[in-house]
């Protein structure tokens, strides 16, 4: 059982050290990240038009560019970290009895006390601040794990080399060697030139692969006490895969350096140590390497102290680098905790601190700008994002500086910024659709349109290039996917701005919109562009759930838009009049014109209409308000039917939509007759009288007619 649960865990060890180096190769963490901003940009398009009339209101082209988004540190790496954290301190405990051989009482009662010291030591922290110092202790003790790991595995790649070398013959062997060990010992000494002499000679292999390879042979090394490889191993890799998962690029560079101190200090100790234990043995090419462990003078262990020892003194040789990476590396994981708490000032202490120790550490310069971002504090991030760019440019941080030079309106800098991040990351999405919006606020159209093109061209298949291509060429492009809404969204505006209907457009069904504003775009220009053809859509629903006021104020014209073109044109009418009787800032004062030409439209001249019943007669009424015959027919068919309010509701409708004609001034007064409205009949008809006298003259002995059954109905 022992057996079976040690392979699992050294098992998953094993697959964390390759997850470290899959997030140092490829999966680099992103510290800094960047979002897709939508603008609405509106413009002047012919959305109706009919005989006589043209209507040219405001349709909408969406603009997408680029920046900032919070980025905070991610919980998963530090919950894996904390998990597999204790599994390596029970063993550690194990471990630790184990070379004592004291009693469980002694052990619990130890560790009893120190949780009581700390616990004095510290009376007013609440439970949070408790959790948080455990994982500190926690990340203080991988740390150590990793100083002691590194050092113990220091000979796992020399022994390896000692075993894979050996051969039949001791010439082969000898040979062997000096191939094998000159290979590992020019490619250390050439990684330690390159990562920290700036030799940039960029022909060696990564220190952290010759720690990851020492590290895995370590920890499945059956020579060694299995609770010291699984308590080690397991605190050292979970402290490495956080620092890699998270970007601590701090301790990750202090680890590569002690890793590398280690086995150079190794490589040349080694031999020395082969030499001074097993030398005639290896003369007479006997399989020393099984014995390894055994050294009859010079023990391993020796070695390793003497390691620990040189390596210490060549830290500190080197004013202490690994030291102060390593201080910063844990101030940056503090941070990173402190913030999922949501304790900011804290981590924002912590990333101080660990720029004081590290200056040009990505992880504290990106962390730091993202908490100046969410505090508006636009100069500090501006500050910390430079500093990121001397050591780890982005193109994401690039954007952001840019964004940043624009809201101060530092446009020529914003400019000179992202030219500099186009020498870096040339052909970029981010970078070049900034470059195209920037030289746009500088009103360089020309410019501006040269980026817009040339990120659609690298970048064929995605649809916020394509899109912005539609909106900076006001032209409509070929084969391009119709299931954006910004390109749906452009694509119609450039119909409706080029005055071009055609059939074979698709119109939208079932949408639901959301906090996005590509999809309340996409939603105006259809409605503007299909009308009456496009289904009813919930309009109301939306503007209850707040849309209108608070994402789309344009909802609430889209809601009188669609009751206009399915045959409620007065219900419209009624809707945009007063939507700009209240306004008082005159910003509606463009919907002006459609109401006009509603009015005017429906004024017009229709066809012959059928109303054979009640219910042709009520759709009549609706869907014709201002047509004088049809509406006079229909309200005959209403008061057989009795239903005389109705009849004289679309009446007074009509009369006081249309004041200046005499015809409604008639129905309506008529109509006011039949109910008993006998003044305001009254009213009407001098109205009619003011307006026109022929037909007034006309009209008058049918209306005294009236007028007389009026009252008599009103004396019985």
């Amino acid at each position: 059982m022992q057996q079976k649960i040690q392979t699992i865990v050294l098992s998953l060890l094993s697959f964390l050290c390759l997850a470290c180096l899959i997030f140092f190769f490829w999966l680099k963490p992103e510290l800094i990240q960047v979002k897709e901003l939508s603008e609405l940009i509106p413009d002047q398009g012919i959305v109706d038009q009919n005989q006589a009339l043209q209507l040219k209101t405001t349709i909408l082209f969406v603009r997408q560019s680029f920046d900032l988004a919070i980025n905070m540190p991610a919980v998963w790496p530090l919950l894996i970290s904390c998990i597999l954290s204790v599994v390596g301190l029970i063993t550690l405990v194990l471990y630790f009895k184990e070379i004592t051989n004291i009693s469980w009482a002694f052990l619990l009662a130890g560790i009893v006390l120190g949780i009581g010291i700390i616990s004095l030591n510290s009376p007013k922290i609440n439970s949070l601040e408790s959790f948080q110092l455990l994982a500190e202790l926690i990340n203080l003790l991988g740390i150590l794990a990793i100083l002691a790991i590194s050092v113990l595995s220091s000979a796992a790649i020399p022994q390896l080399i000692f075993q894979l070398g050996h051969s039949q013959s001791y010439s082969q062997s000898l040979k062997n060697w000096l191939i094998l060990g000159g290979f590992y010992l020019v490619n250390i000494l050439l990684s330690y030139g390159n990562t920290h002499l700036y030799w940039d000679l960029s022909i060696s292999i990564p220190p952290l692969l010759f720690g990851i390879a020492a590290w895995i042979l370590f920890i499945w090394n059956n020579k060694t006490n299995r609770l010291l490889r699984m308590s080690l191993g397991t605190l050292a890799i979970t402290t490495l895969f956080t620092w890699a998962s998270l970007g601590n690029d701090a301790g990750i560079a202090a680890s590569q350096h002690w890793i590398l101190i280690c086995q150079i200090t190794m490589a040349f100790l080694f031999p020395l140590f082969l030499l001074s234990n097993f030398q005639s043995p290896i003369q007479q090419n006997l399989p020393v390497h099984k014995i390894t462990h055994k050294a009859p003078r010079v023990p391993i262990n020796l070695i390793y102290i003497g390691i620990c020892i040189l390596g210490l003194a060549w830290v500190f040789a080197r004013n202490g680098s690994v030291w102060h990476q390593t201080r910063a590396a844990m101030a940056n994981q503090s941070g990173d905790i402190a913030w999922l708490f949501q304790n900011k000032k804290q981590a924002e202490f912590d990333y101080h601190k660990a720029m004081g120790h590290s200056k040009l550490n990505g992880q504290s310069s990106f962390r730091l700008a993202n908490l100046a971002i969410e505090s508006n504090d636009f100069e500090a991030a501006a500050y910390y994002l430079s500093t990121s760019q001397l050591k780890h440019p982005t193109y994401a941080s690039f954007v952001g500086l840019a964004n940043i030079f624009q809201k101060e309106n530092q446009i020529f800098q914003a400019l000179f910024t992202l030219q500099k991040g186009n020498q870096l990351f040339p052909n970029n999405l981010q970078i070049l659709t900034q470059l195209a919006h920037t030289y746009e606020s500088l009103n360089l159209i020309d410019s501006a349109q040269y980026f817009y093109q040339k990120v659609a061209l690298a970048f064929p298949k995605n649809a916020l290039a394509q899109a912005n291509l539609l909106y900076s060429k006001k032209k409509a492009l070929l084969d391009l996917p119709l299931d954006d809404p910004s390109i749906r969204t452009n694509n119609l505006a450039i119909s409706l701005k080029n005055g071009t209907f055609s059939t074979n457009t698709p119109s939208i069904e079932n949408l639901e919109p959301t906090g996005d504003l590509r999809d309340w775009a996409n939603i105006y220009n259809s409605m503007l562009y299909f009308k009456g053809k496009l289904g009813i859509l919930p309009t109301q629903r939306w503007i209850a759930k707040g849309y209108g006021n608070t994402i789309f104020p344009e909802l609430q014209l889209l809601d009188a838009w669609q009751d206009y073109y399915h045959n409620k044109p007065l219900r419209a009418l009624e809707k945009l009049s007063l939507l700009l009787d209240s306004d008082a800032t005159g910003k509606l004062d463009a919907y002006k014109n459609i109401l006009e030409f509603w009015h005017k439209s429906m004024r017009m001249p229709h066809g012959q209409v059928q109303i054979k019943d009640l219910k042709s007669a009520l759709h009549a009424i609706e869907a014709y308000p201002f047509q004088a015959d049809i509406l006079q027919e229909a309200i005959l068919i209403l008061n057989a039917n009795k239903y005389e309010k109705q009849a004289y509701e679309a009446s007074l409708q009509a009369a006081r939509w249309n004041e200046e004609d005499a015809t409604f001034q008639w129905i309506y007064a008529l109509q006011a007759l039949k109910i008993g409205e006998i003044d305001y009949a009254k009213e009407a008809m001098n109205h009619a009288l003011s307006q026109d006298p022929k037909l007034f003259m006309a009209r008058k002995p049918i209306f005294d007619q009236e007028l007389q059954q009026a009252i008599g109905r009103q004396k019985f």
